[in-house]
């Protein structure tokens, strides 16, 4: 009897222990059922709004000026690639083969920032030493086969453009399309460029562009192309269609409508650029600038001009840029560049 008594106890105490355990068991089953369930309405909460802020993003975004919802973006209406749209062009890739092509992109009213130019970094060019048509400043080591040319657009004013053909008459540098010249047509008139080069100046082995703000060490570039060509003799060296400049990698589009860079989603909506390369100055090879104008027919236009051609062309091109320390635009005086290899400064 005594075991009996022993077992009794121990029996009811396993039989309670096993209730209590199931009982808790419960209790937390139920609270967290309960949390799961909170959890997830929080989730829905969240998450829906956000989806449609995502499948309707065109609604949220402010018009970008120049740049309407609705209004056509295929490049094909502005360079109209199969009419001749130069209005004035220069006659030296004619009988010329340029090592180096320069374009500079300039507005029509810079007319000083032209001159300034002319004076300084492309004073040593082909295109002006050859021709006499600047001071008679001897220029230490004039350069070969280097041409430098400012694309300008159609002022669309009888007055200013008088001012463009007589400074064309007096320097032989000017390339001139039939675009409008203004902030909104940047794009434009880079594609403008390509479309330029390859139907009138497919001959130079490189071309650059730049802008009017900008320095070209042309001797220290001229030297990096030289090198560039030199490797591709050599036979084991794999023959990679050149495109190089300052690379910007990763770069998120700016939603912000007051910012000077601001990219509605509704003419892109990707959440980075394809890498591309700042348009203060890069580098082509030819047949990098012929397929870039052919993918500009195919592209539709962005408000920024480097983005497009450099990020977006060269991506649907299968080009890859690339970037070098010397196109980055660093404030250093021109008598340092010969030091410091680099290509570019402010102007």
């Amino acid at each position: 009897m005594a075991s009996h008594e022993l077992l009794y106890p121990t029996e009811m105490a396993v039989t309670n222990t096993g209730t209590s355990i199931c009982h808790r068991l419960a209790k937390n089953f139920s609270t967290n059922r309960k949390i799961f369930i909170f959890i997830l309405v929080s989730l829905a909460l969240f998450y829906i709004p956000a989806y449609h802020q995502l499948a309707q993003p065109q609604s949220h975004d402010e018009e970008l000026d120049g740049w309407p919802r609705n209004g056509t973006r295929e490049v094909r209406l502005f360079i109209q690639p199969d009419n001749v749209t130069t209005i004035i062009s220069p006659n030296f890739c004619e009988s010329k083969q340029p090592f180096l092509l320069v374009v500079v992109c300039s507005a029509v009213h810079n007319s000083e920032a032209r001159k300034a130019i002319r004076e300084t970094w492309a004073s040593s060019s082909s295109s002006l030493r050859e021709n006499n048509r600047i001071s008679n400043e001897v220029v230490p080591h004039p350069l070969k086969d280097v041409f430098v040319v400012f694309l300008l657009g159609d002022p669309d004013n009888s007055t200013l453009q008088s001012v463009v053909e007589e400074e064309s008459r007096r320097f032989g540098d000017i390339v001139q399309e039939g675009f409008i010249d203004s902030y909104n047509n940047l794009t434009v008139k880079s594609v403008m460029l390509l479309k330029w080069v390859t139907q009138r100046c497919s001959s130079a082995v490189y071309v650059m562009k730049t802008d009017d703000d900008t320095m070209v060490n042309l001797q220290s570039l001229q030297l990096f192309l030289q090198s560039h060509q030199a490797s591709l003799a050599r036979p084991q060296t794999k023959k990679v269609p050149l495109l190089v400049g300052n690379l910007i990698c990763g770069a998120r589009p700016i939603r912000d409508s007051t910012n000077k860079w601001y990219m509605p989603r509704y003419i892109f909506a990707g959440r980075t650029y394809p890498n591309y390369l700042s348009g203060s100055g890069y580098v082509m090879s030819q047949e990098v600038v012929q397929a870039l104008y052919e993918a500009s027919q195919k592209v539709s236009l962005i408000p920024l001009e480097d983005v497009y051609v450099t990020g977006q062309c060269a991506a649907y091109s299968g080009i890859r840029p690339s970037g070098h320390p010397g196109f980055r635009l660093g404030k250093r005086p021109m008598s340092t560049w010969g030091q410091d290899k680099s290509f570019l400064a402010p102007f």
